[in-house]
């Protein structure tokens, strides 16, 4: 009897769980390139839509042990029926974990508000080169940037309604892409290289399809320039300098507002603007001796001022008192 409830609970476990896995899921690899251009339809039964402010990389702290929030910048968009979601993978090789909170669903067909998270690594070698945007929502021509981390150029193919081969020169390429002969609304695919770009081409229309989400954070400089038309909603955050760390994890101390780094490196952190890398120490700002004399004239000029209104105050008040008037006046009458 133990037995039969036993596997009943376990089975009951495994459909529970397996729903959930299977409600959500993205093309995520287990393993990318520092700086790898990560792009990744989510797929699922998604009812209502998904914001870039419940998506969030986090890193575990080979200090602590803890999560730590990585800053990055994230784009979410809904082209056509699809939600799709692209960053640039951390440079620091260490395992990450992508989270997207609240996403309506269906699980064991109940309507249910679920977390999709998922785990992949960052390791090797820089990668030879990144696009930006990771996807494209359009009714004219547009532009691709491809960044190249090499020293020497670099040939890769390309494949939007024909295919082609271009040269990637070392640092910032820009790519250019028609959609002069499509007749038809819709989403296409674009291969640049090892990457392969959701295209969603508007014909005959002023704007493309709504932005769900432009997002957020970003700890490295981003060269996305994006040529599609979108509509009023969208809105892109970049922040070219955010941290990565925390001031303990280089390790260092926080300096307050009146204090300055001494004998180190002053960096940004995830909690202070003004971190002191170790062997630095915070120490109190020196005040400019020339403008020290400004001050002492104010003083000056004020105990003055002090000084001659108590004296004024003495003069009236002695007037004012009739004995001391009475004895003056017997002074000037005495021969």
């Amino acid at each position: 009897m133990r037995r039969a409830i036993f596997a009943v609970l376990v089975l009951m476990t495994l459909v529970f769980f397996l729903g959930s896995v299977s409600a959500i899921s993205t093309s995520i690899k287990d393993s990318y390139s520092p700086g790898e251009t990560i792009i990744t339809e989510i797929s699922g039964d998604i009812r209502g839509s998904i914001t870039s402010s419940n998506v969030k990389l986090e890193r575990i702290s080979n200090i602590s042990g803890s999560p730590i929030f990585v800053p990055r910048y994230f784009e979410l968009k809904k082209l056509g029926e699809s939600y799709y979601l692209w960053f640039d993978a951390p440079e620091p090789a260490e395992n990450y974990t992508l989270t997207i909170k609240n996403i309506t669903t269906v699980v064991s067909g109940k309507v249910q508000e679920i977390k999709y998270q998922r785990n992949f690594s960052v390791s090797g070698n820089l990668t030879d080169y990144s696009v930006s945007p990771g996807f494209i929502s359009t009714n004219k021509s547009f532009q691709i940037n491809a960044k190249l981390n090499e020293d020497y150029d670099k040939q890769i193919d390309l494949e939007f309604l024909k295919k082609t081969k271009t040269t990637l020169k070392p640092g910032e390429n820009t790519l250019e892409f028609s959609i002069s002969g499509i007749n038809q609304s819709g989403l296409l695919n674009l291969s640049v290289g090892k990457y392969t770009l959701p295209i969603y081409v508007q014909v005959g229309k002023k704007t493309g399809v709504s932005n769900v989400s432009n997002a957020t954070e970003i700890n490295e400089p981003t060269n996305a320039t994006s040529t599609e038309n979108v509509t009023s909603e969208e809105e892109e955050i970049v922040n070219e300098e955010a941290p990565t760390l925390y001031c303990s994890e280089y390790p260092g101390k926080k300096c307050n507002a009146n204090e300055t780094c001494s004998g180190g490196e002053e960096k940004k952190s995830l909690d202070s603007l003004s971190c002191c890398v170790s062997p630095g120490d915070c120490v109190l700002k020196k005040t400019g001796a020339g403008s020290a004399w400004i001050g002492y004239l104010i003083a000056a000029i004020i105990i003055i001022v002090i000084i001659f209104i108590w004296i004024r105050y003495k003069r009236v008040k002695a007037e004012k008192n009739p004995v001391i008037q009475k004895a003056m006046l017997a002074d000037k009458k005495v021969p």
